[in-house]
């Protein structure tokens, strides 16, 4: 059980273990394949050889554009160039789905550097009787994702419901009271989470689904009026922070108000993989806020993995 009020703010680092692309890796798969899956789409989608046509013009113009820019993220080419928001939103859902496809299938997974059965197994170590799930929700925890994948969520709900089944109904009102927010969206919503539009993990979508999805798709400049104050406040009550997986980049950092609203007390954990000794160093003064000042004390940003980093810090 986490009795500390704990939040996590993951980035795309944090579901490449199970699979899914980070930033980088992103970009590269909607300039090498987009082109590709699209047409496969929109052969099924319109009749039209014309119509048929100029969709693939504007996927073309969409992706030279995107790869001559050379920017490091889709989400932020995307607020740089508003007029590709269509075609980047169906490149991202298109990938997403691809990758929880490709979670799914494989069968047994024994997944390397697995930090969520760690921090499952943290939530639920004092659950010992029958009727102890009813506790999950006494975890002091939440989640802020920058992902848009739902692996998070389904991991848990089929965790907890494989370890208390006879519960099942009531495990996903468990799961459903831990806060996860997704801060750009998600590709719809699974079915027990009780909101439209419902896309199975994994599902394969026609290109009329994928066009429903783009709704819960935000990106940068959808947040010219910030965040829902519920995530502003999840981070101001935290008593511990944990990046997990992020990339620090300065827009997403805006978009939290960090390092505004850190306070004082909190702790800040964070991981810095790829990261060399300048870079971290960086991101320290980055995350620097009112309080948060003693780079060895309340503010750990180490060259790991986010396994390790919960294992030496949760």
């Amino acid at each position: 059980m986490i009795t500390e009020s704990t939040i996590f703010i993951i980035g795309a680092g944090g579901s490449e273990p199970y699979g899914f692309p980070t930033g980088q890796d992103l970009r590269k798969n909607i300039c090498t394949q987009y082109l590709n899956n699209f047409n496969k789409l929109i052969q099924d989608a319109f009749d039209s050889e014309n119509i048929r046509d100029n969709e693939l013009k504007i996927a073309q113009n969409f992706t030279r554009t995107f790869y001559n820019s050379n920017t490091k993220s889709i989400d932020l080419f995307l607020s740089r160039n508003p007029d590709f928001s269509n075609s980047g939103k169906r490149s991202i859902i298109i990938e997403i789905l691809n990758s929880e496809r490709k979670f799914i299938k494989k069968k047994i997974k024994f997944w390397e550097n697995d930090w969520y059965a760690y921090l499952f197994n943290r939530m639920t170590e004092t659950l010992i009787k029958k009727d102890d799930y009813k506790k999950f929700n006494e975890n002091k925890v939440s989640f802020i994702t920058f992902n848009y994948d739902r692996t998070l969520e389904n991991y848990l709900l089929n965790s907890l419901t494989n370890s208390f089944l006879f519960a099942k109904e009531d495990v996903i009102e468990q799961v459903k009271s831990i806060p996860i927010n997704h801060v750009y969206g998600q590709v719809g919503f699974l079915p027990w989470q009780g909101k439209e539009p419902i896309i199975y993990f994994g599902q394969d979508c026609r290109l009329d689904i994928i066009d429903s999805i783009q709704k819960n798709i935000k990106i940068i400049y959808d947040f010219e009026k910030g965040i829902d104050e519920e995530i502003n406040n999840l981070i101001r009550e935290a008593k511990k922070i944990f990046f997990l997986g992020f990339g620090y980049a300065e827009e997403n950092l805006k978009i939290l108000k960090i390092p505004e609203q850190l306070e004082k007390g909190q702790k800040v954990f964070g991981t810095a993989l790829y990261f060399n000794e300048e870079e971290i160093l960086r991101t320290k003064h980055r995350l620097n806020g009112k309080y948060v000042s003693n780079f060895h004390k309340d503010m750990i940003i180490e060259k790991c993995d986010c396994l390790t980093l919960l294992r030496k810090y949760l």
